[in-house]
């Protein structure tokens, strides 16, 4: 029997909803986390690729299939029958149900198109026209966001002499939807995150005139982006024996900010970010080839792969400025100095960038996009469950969390990496947690410590597994295979609600998190929390849950 067979709760990131992630134990969705994070946010999908995390609602089309002759307004020419809607007039007629979509909100549309589509054309409300109307046979799917509420509208036009089939209308739901991560491959991780805002605006659209442009040209949406669409543009350089630069200037107050953007060489090898965030305009320079970084003038760098040969290019430093100015530049040679790049450029040659993000973080958090000329604010994720006590050893027990470390949030107090109990003070609580970055067991009661045991700072990027064990005058911690620390002298708090990130948001990717209602022994912590990552796939699959 394996010693997962024991655990009370499993929770492995294998399916979610909106505000829910799902537990693969126990199976009656007794031990699913309610999860939120009123704004939208993205995440790197199991291909590889960028996406806004997204569910889709309940179908909002009666009789989509056309199985019977109803449900839908016809106009002169059409008809339902043989499971499909047709037209046979000569004029615009529209086929039509009410009271489907809602202003601003987005939805996915989905329907085929057989015979001659030559014609054809949508409506949201008979005012917004979705595409155009020379569209071949085929299985189509558009996304819309609604300008207004009201009816979906198929209108013919004279030349359109075919028919319908399929027809499906969903909203797409982005807000306190949970991440599913597959950044660096592998097995998903649940990605949980502070608030943060991306101050740099029109963060995919270069040839904006918000971005100054220095002896280059930007050609828009010339290649495949880290999302998967044509929408990555390329600095291209002019013939001119000079620097040549993308940047723009943006208000800011002191603190520490990292500025990043995804990269992929062309004709140039080499991107340097050039910012005076620290007082003084200095370099970091990245390989984008090996994939390396090949000298830093600020604080801290790093690259990061993504699929298609892209990376992402980071940069942090901490300034006393009002106004940082952030430049992108290509080079034909690698710049280890704070110089500019100066050389006589070739006409088109240069390489590609896509989204491109300022924050107020010691860190980089997950892409926010701007497409507008207005900063988008990514709000905090929270996931805990309340009322499982059945769940939770009240005399004795065990917790368990493997998790990434990506970063603090600007709250320097105690915040819950899992904690059975809200950690915030006063309160009673079992914890595994972070304090300014630094990571601990404790366990409190009311405002006592009866139980602290510090493993010290965490490194950006590691993975931990972490376990506490605990019984009445018994407590102790383990991290990566060695004990922390133990206490012989602690009370038990009785407790019914767990937390994976509280009221003071940290950053991390959690793979797993599991409860014992009993204490294991020091052999099996050390056995959970050495070893490589233990995966759940076949345990998914057996309890009928498919890995996202």
């Amino acid at each position: 029997m394996s010693l997962y067979d024991d655990a009370s709760l499993i929770m492995y990131p294998s399916g979610y909803k909106e505000d829910k992630i799902y537990s693969l134990k126990p199976t009656d969705g007794s031990g699913d986390l309610t999860f939120t994070r009123a704004s939208t946010a993205t995440r790197v999908n199991a291909e590889g690729l960028i996406e806004t995390a997204s569910v889709l609602g309940a179908e909002l089309v009666v009789n989509g299939d056309f199985a019977t002759d109803s449900d839908w307004s016809k106009g002169a020419g059409w008809s339902i029958a043989d499971g499909k809607a047709s037209y046979a007039g000569s004029g615009n007629n529209g086929l039509i149900q009410s009271s489907i979509f809602t202003t601003a909100k987005k939805y996915q549309l989905k329907f085929d198109l057989i015979s001659n589509g030559n014609g054809i054309k949508f409506w949201v409300n008979g005012t917004q026209n979705i595409f155009s109307s020379n569209l071949s046979t085929g299985s189509y799917t558009y996304y819309i966001t609604a300008n207004t509420s009201g009816s979906a509208y198929f209108e013919s036009t004279p030349t359109f002499a075919g028919s319908i089939d399929n027809v499906s209308i969903k909203e797409v739901i982005e807000n306190n939807v949970p991440r599913i991560d597959y950044t660096g491959g592998g097995c998903g991780s649940l990605l949980l995150e502070k608030q943060s805002t991306n101050l740099a605006l029109y963060s995919e659209q270069f040839d904006n005139a918000a971005w100054a442009k220095e002896n280059i040209t930007i050609s828009a949406n010339d290649t495949t982006s880290p999302d998967g669409t044509t929408n990555a543009d390329k600095i291209s350089e002019l013939g001119t024996n000079t620097y040549h630069a993308l940047s723009r200037s943006v208000n800011i107050s002191a603190g520490t900010y990292t500025i990043s953007i995804f990269a992929k060489s062309a004709e140039r090898n080499y991107l340097i970010i050039r910012s005076n965030l620290s007082g003084s305009n200095v370099n970091t320079t990245f390989d984008l080839l090996n994939g390396i970084v090949t000298y830093n003038g600020h604080t801290s760098a790093s690259i990061e792969s993504y699929s298609n040969n892209w990376y992402r290019c980071t940069i942090t430093s901490t300034s006393s400025l009002t106004s940082v100015n952030a430049a992108f530049l290509p080079s034909n040679t690698n710049v280890t100095n704070n110089n500019l790049p100066t050389y006589l450029g070739v006409v088109g040659s240069g390489l590609h960038i896509y989204g491109a993000q300022l924050e107020a973080s010691s860190y980089p958090t997950s892409y926010i996009p701007t497409l507008a000329s207005t900063a988008v604010t990514r709000l905090a994720d929270s996931a805990s469950k309340t009322g499982i006590s059945s769940l939770i050893g009240q005399t004795q027990g065990t917790m368990f969390v493997e998790f990434v470390w990506k970063g603090v949030s600007s709250v320097v107090t105690d915040s819950s990496i899992f904690s059975l109990g809200n950690q915030e003070y006063g309160n009673s609580s079992i914890a595994i947690s972070n304090y300014n970055g630094t990571l601990y067991g404790r366990i409190t009661n009311g405002t006592s410590v009866d139980a602290s045991v510090n493993y010290g700072s965490m490194t950006l990027g590691t993975r931990y597994k972490c376990a506490i064990g605990y019984a009445n005058n018994d407590f102790v911690f383990y991290v990566n295979g060695v004990q922390m620390g133990s206490d012989t002298s602690v009370s038990i708090p009785t407790r019914s609600d767990v937390y994976l990130q509280n009221a003071h948001p940290n950053s991390k990717s959690v793979n797993q998190a599991i409860l014992f209602k009993t204490r294991l022994t020091n052999d099996q912590l050390a056995d959970l929390t050495g070893g490589n990552k233990t995966t759940f796939n076949a345990l998914a699959t057996t309890l009928g849950y498919t890995i996202l």
